[in-house]
């Protein structure tokens, strides 16, 4: 997994989810961020997730190994792979 830093967009990822809502969806869709993190992502992460209104459907693993990585893998839906410039 890749260090979470803002560059990559972190935040849009956020709007987009919040916007996606959870109505109709038969299922509660959650946002995971998982990777070390640049130092305050964490926090600007939950911040952001506040201000949208989805801070109980987001989660932040910060580093993720072996098998747990893979299981996350496994877990999701969508995946986003996410490359600053």
């Amino acid at each position: 997994m890749q260090t979470i830093v803002w560059e990559k967009k972190s935040g849009c990822a956020e709007q987009a989810f919040a916007s996606l809502g959870n109505e109709g969806s038969g299922t509660e869709l959650r946002l995971v961020f998982a990777g070390p993190d640049d130092g305050e992502m964490k926090q600007r992460l939950q911040q952001k997730a506040g201000e949208l209104g989805v801070s109980a459907r987001v989660r932040i693993l910060g580093r993720v190994f072996d098998r747990d990585k893979w299981s996350a893998y496994r877990g999701c839906r969508r995946f986003r792979f996410a490359v600053a410039k």
